[in-house]
């Protein structure tokens, strides 16, 4: 039971982890210009 308790909380705070990858990526890529982003990136 201990592991169905604790594992709500690890589920919540995993979306975090890319949604912040993600929005680093993003913003890297809106620094970027245009031509330098690859078609692939996001």
């Amino acid at each position: 039971m201990g592991d169905s308790v604790s594992q709500p909380g690890w589920v919540r705070r995993a979306p975090d982890v890319p949604y912040a990858r993600l929005s680093a990526k993003i913003a890297i890529l809106a620094n970027a210009p245009a031509p330098a982003q690859p078609a692939g990136a996001l």
